[in-house]
């Protein structure tokens, strides 16, 4: 055929896959079924099979083969002068766009890119601006949040400032608005701690400073605090548990880091806490790894939502959640502080069981 003998020297060199298909008819003229006549170099790789497993082979025996049930041939070679489409071949995991051209009344050839590159750069990119998109929507909620946080403390400490000054309260009402005043700064200077750290960790900034690290003295300082801020909240008690008790007991770490990320999570588990006990500690395991934990008997976490907990900007929308006041940067933040340290946080909880985080460095 002379089609076939101009055809076959031009298509053998190309890097395109091209494969050059006979339309075989009956005695009626009508198209019946397809042969493979010939294939080039690049379509034997690109499907990983050889030219005498293809040539002068029926369609029908050899495409099952090749091209499994990732297209209707028939239907894209038998019918049409000229088609355009696209597949994805699941054994090879790749992507293909095909073009088909008839050259004469019972030939076609076949074109065969490889678009796996592409497609796969077309889904990062969709997932890249998907992410994007979703950034920028826990970013716009975070900063509806922050504002509601700074007006309710900054409220709190005017008005009851004013009202220190009335003579219209007695001492001990006065007393009590000291209390309420200390209460909502020390909920702002967390607040400004937190957006500190979020600018240090979003300019790749917060540097860690490892020195000799006497863990009990911090651990004390931490339980005392606590117990101090909960004389009021006497349903919730804190419990300290030492693998360790030399007062000497030292660690190499960043005490500062140690120190802010235990708080963090002792503040989380006291909030989430309205009757129970919040405990923390440490554990000495082998090799030199000491496991840090924050129990408490809270209201715990549903499984589905505790990878997303340590998302930065965002915070679970369940009812029983936003019930409690918060950022919900707290826990991004503690594991980025984590992971500087040479740990990762993980959580453990059941929903109105309690929940426990835990990190080993």
């Amino acid at each position: 055929m002379n089609t076939e003998r101009i055809i076959t020297p031009t298509i053998q060199n190309l890097p395109q896959g091209m494969m050059l298909l006979e339309i075989a008819k009956d005695e009626f003229g009508t198209p019946s079924y397809l042969i493979v006549r010939k294939t080039n170099v690049a379509f034997e790789k690109h499907f990983n099979i050889i030219s005498y497993e293809l040539n002068d082979q029926e369609a029908n025996v050899v495409f099952p083969k090749i091209f499994s049930d990732a297209f209707d041939w028939n239907k894209q070679f038998l019918n049409g002068d000229e088609n355009h489409f696209s597949f994805y071949l699941d054994k090879l995991d790749k992507y293909f766009d095909v073009d088909t051209f008839k050259l004469a009344d019972n030939q076609i050839i076949s074109v065969f890119v490889d678009v796996t590159s592409k497609q796969r750069m077309i889904q990062e990119l969709k997932e890249i601006k998907a992410k994007a998109e979703e950034s920028d929507r826990l970013k716009i909620a975070f900063l509806s949040s922050i504002s509601h946080e700074i007006r309710t403390p900054m409220n709190a400490i005017i008005g009851f400032s004013r009202m220190i000054g009335s003579p219209e309260f007695d001492e001990e009402e006065k007393s009590k608005f000291i209390d309420i005043i200390i209460t909502n700064g020390k909920l702002l200077l967390a607040l400004i701690n937190d957006m500190i750290s979020l600018a240090q960790i979003e300019s790749n900034t917060l540097v860690v400073k490892k020195s000799c690290c006497r863990v009990n003295a911090i651990m004390d300082n931490l339980f005392k605090e606590f117990n101090y801020d909960l004389e009021d909240k006497r349903k919730v008690s804190i419990k300290l548990n030492c693998g360790n008790s030399d007062p000497k007991f030292i660690i190499t770490s960043d005490p500062a880091l140690l120190q802010s990320s235990l708080h963090k999570l002792i503040d989380n588990g006291i909030k989430f806490t309205e009757d129970g006990e919040v405990e923390f500690g440490y554990k000495l395991l082998e090799s030199n790894h000491v496991e840090f934990f924050v129990r408490d008997t809270g209201i715990g976490i549903a499984e589905a939502d505790q990878e997303r907990i340590f998302e930065r900007f965002h915070q679970l929308d369940s009812r029983s959640i936003r019930a409690y006041e918060g950022t919900g940067l707290g826990l991004s933040i503690t594991q980025h502080f984590v992971r500087l340290l040479g740990g990762n946080l993980s959580v453990s909880s059941v929903p109105g069981e309690g929940s426990t985080f835990s990190f080993t460095i």
